[in-house]
């Protein structure tokens, strides 16, 4: 695979309204969030499944990033550290922090951002500033523990939401900048828009849009918010589903925060963010197992039901292919889905893994790469490539 071909990593493949330059653009994929699911890459006709590395002592491990060498990185609960291992299966490298970590931030020339995580009341977390080869570059004490991955602005600061109610900016040396508190637990990492502006979801059933420097500049309001991440399409536009007056819906907002347009009502309930197409559709996970799809105006398109519970955000390849990792959530017997569907709703093919699949990452070479946390305390990272 020669880096120099691939087109830069965009959070946004031109729909999308993310900040462009916090981030690796050389990574294949630096980042699970601040993203609008559309890859630039293919995903397989015909998947061959390969459990490339076996991680013994490194199970329970989080959702993957892969750095511009196709390196790829994750955090293991159980071997509490942040493990580097390249496309063949080989551990490079561990760093080993003592306790757990949430899946880890690749920011400009290849600096890994991760924090720890534990117990809700548990202290002494700490943000860890790494090399890429896994060396300590420093560590800021955030003393409460993490809740979502680090997401980095276009001057290199650092965000990260702590025991659920603080939102912490932290400068590329790792000094504090500013803390915002809310009264309620945040709900999803921090949101960094193309025009300088931060969004939010908060447990008080609002979204709150800040100043770069931290500052209130709008707040909205709905019965119930869901735990979904805002998305943002080009224009400026905020996506997200909610639940108000007892009815499940996708609701859209300006930059002002008004409510500009409203999505089909549906039955059940919404389980993950949405994803935007380039067509400019909507795809979102909802129960009952399905997956559905919203045209622009607002209106369904289609839905597919999937086997088992929708767990991340759809994935839409480069030619509109959508990938969706499912699971069906029992303690025994535990079976997880990769399922790539047409744009129109159609089943392509179907992958069957033992185990809980995490959150896939589609990768040059028509290749999707992920851990798969099974039973008895392991783990494998396997790949889906072209058979």
């Amino acid at each position: 695979m020669d880096n120099m071909q691939l087109k830069l990593f965009s959070p946004n493949e031109g729909i999308g309204g993310f900040s462009e330059k916090g981030f690796d653009l050389n990574a294949i994929h630096p980042t699970t969030t601040s993203w609008v699911r559309q890859s630039r890459f293919l995903s397989p006709e015909s998947p061959k499944e390969t459990c490339i590395s076996e991680l013994i002592g490194l199970s329970d491990c989080s959702s993957i990033v892969i750095n511009d060498n196709g390196s790829i990185l994750f955090s293991s609960n159980r071997g509490k550290a942040l493990v580097s291992v390249s496309p063949q299966g080989e551990v490079e490298w561990q760093f080993q922090s003592g306790t757990t970590l949430i899946t880890p931030s690749i920011g400009r020339e290849g600096t890994i951002y991760v924090a720890s995580t534990g117990a809700w009341e548990s202290k002494g977390h700490k943000l860890f500033s790494l090399s890429n080869s896994g060396q300590i570059k420093w560590i800021h004490e955030i003393d409460d523990l993490a809740k979502f991955s680090p997401v980095i602005d276009a001057e290199g600061n650092i965000y990260i939401v702590t025991n659920g109610t603080k939102l912490l900016a932290i400068d590329p040396v790792g000094e504090l900048k500013w803390v915002f508190q809310a009264q309620f637990e945040f709900r999803c990492a921090p949101l960094i828009t193309n025009d300088g502006r931060i969004l939010i979801l908060a447990g008080d059933k609002k979204l709150y849009s800040l100043t770069m420097e931290g500052e209130v500049q709008w707040h909205t309001k709905a019965d119930t918010f869901l735990e979904s991440i805002p998305i943002i399409d080009y224009e400026g536009n905020i996506y997200i589903g909610l639940s108000e007056q007892s009815k499940l819906k996708i609701v859209s907002f300006d930059k002002q925060g008004n409510r500009n347009e409203e999505y089909s009502t549906i039955d059940g309930d919404i389980w993950t963010t949405p994803a935007i197409c380039k067509n400019g559709n909507l795809y979102v996970g909802a129960s009952p197992f399905r997956l559905i799809s919203f045209r622009m105006g607002g209106d369904i398109q289609w839905e597919t039901f999937i086997d088992g519970q929708i767990n991340y955000p759809p994935i839409v390849d480069s030619l509109g292919t959508v990938l969706v990792v499912s699971s069906n959530n029992t303690s025994v017997n535990r079976l997880s889905w990769v399922t790539a569907l047409t744009s129109d709703g159609r089943v392509k093919w179907r992958s069957e893994f033992t185990g809980q699949i995490t959150c896939p990452v589609v990768a040059p070479d028509k290749k999707i790469y992920f851990t798969n946390n099974l039973s008895m305390g392991c783990s494998c990272l396997y790949s889906l490539g072209e058979s």
